[in-house]
């Protein structure tokens, strides 16, 4: 007859076993992706961004490619992958890599022959010269923090009159210094419109990456609905879960970085996520609270909303003292210490 006490232990390396088979299975289900990048001479290409791009579950993994050109991506889930490689000043290259296949991935760079379309933001607004630092300073702040200058798309005005347009409702506060916005729509069309690309100087890519630069590890998760999502602001919450608002969804987006799963909580009154109308309430921004909640300024409609992360309810109020019925523009915002006072 067996003791109890040795009935634990049998019960106890039983356990174990299943523990330390469930962890070899688990083990096994995972992949490391390695392989090297050269450029097409076959030299090794350093510090290249390589992403293992994992479209069902909508999320990549990116690495730095080392000093002799090598990379590795550990701990994938056993899938089909989508690999590329991409650095300044070389285009793009993508293989596809079939469930099983680990190892041995070359990836072989060209030289870009066209280098403006990788121009950063940074090097397109630098083109746009003042002559005062002050007044490019007031231009930054009141402009760029929200606007990617220089970008495709900031430059879709043709005529004067069209940046005319833009630039006023880029402005819209009116934060401009006055001499500023007489000038503005001119030192644009000169830097970005019409033919004005042609006369940038040429665009040098910088060295690439190196030394700790290449041991980071980037993970990115896609929001909301594949090109008709505005993904405005974010917080860490206290549960450790991502909380983003979609400002074209009229929604709050909740993405937990451990699992991957993402929850989507539409606000009471706003577009229904999947609707094809226009956006109503155009939550712009999200602060936590002490206690977990999310307050979130509601810009388009002129409220405020508390987000309840235990019971997943909102509570919408105006954005403006009673007896207003709604606020201007409620745009960014801030909880006290106590988290009984909301500043926005």
């Amino acid at each position: 007859m067996l003791r109890r006490g040795v009935i634990a232990v049998i019960a106890l390396c039983a356990l174990s076993i299943v523990a330390w088979a469930a962890n070899e299975a688990a083990d096994a289900a995972s992949v490391t992706l390695q392989g090297i990048v050269t450029d097409e001479a076959g030299k090794p290409v350093r510090g290249a961004t390589v992403t293992a791009f994992d479209d069902a579950q909508r999320m990549s993994v990116s690495v730095y490619s080392s000093e002799d050109g090598t990379f590795r991506l550990p701990g994938l889930d056993a899938k089909d992958y989508r690999l590329r490689a991409r650095l300044l000043g070389m285009d793009d290259t993508t293989i596809a890599v079939p469930a099983g296949r680990s190892s041995d991935h070359r990836l072989v760079m060209k030289k870009a022959a066209d280098l403006d379309p990788q121009r950063p933001g940074n090097n397109r607004l630098d083109l746009l010269h003042f002559e005062d630092e002050k007044d490019a300073l007031n231009f930054r702040m009141m402009c760029v923090y929200c606007h990617q200058v220089g970008t495709e798309g900031f430059r879709t005005p043709e005529e004067p009159v069209d940046w005319e347009v833009m630039v006023t409702r880029m402005d819209g506060f009116r934060g401009l210094y006055e001499h500023t916005q007489q000038t503005l729509v001119d030192k644009l069309l000169d830097t970005y419109g019409v033919g004005a690309e042609e006369r940038w100087p040429a665009y040098e890519p910088p060295p690439p990456p190196k030394g700790e630069a290449l041991e980071a590890t980037v993970t990115e998760w896609q929001m909301g609905k594949e090109n008709d999502a505005m993904i405005h602001d974010l917080e860490i919450g206290l549960d450790g879960k991502v909380y983003t608002v979609d400002m074209t969804a009229d929604a709050m987006e909740v993405l937990d970085p451990v699992t991957g799963k993402r929850e989507i909580f539409s606000i009471p009154g706003g577009k229904a996520y999947d609707s094809t109308d226009a956006p109503i309430k155009g939550p712009h921004s999200v602060e936590v609270a002490p206690n977990g909640d999310m307050w979130l300024t509601l810009a388009l409609s002129g409220e405020m909303a508390k987000f309840d992360t235990k019971t997943k309810e909102y509570t919408v109020v105006s954005g403006a003292p009673a007896p207003r019925k709604r606020g201007g523009y409620p745009h960014t915002l801030r909880v006290d210490a106590t988290g009984e006072k909301v500043w926005w």
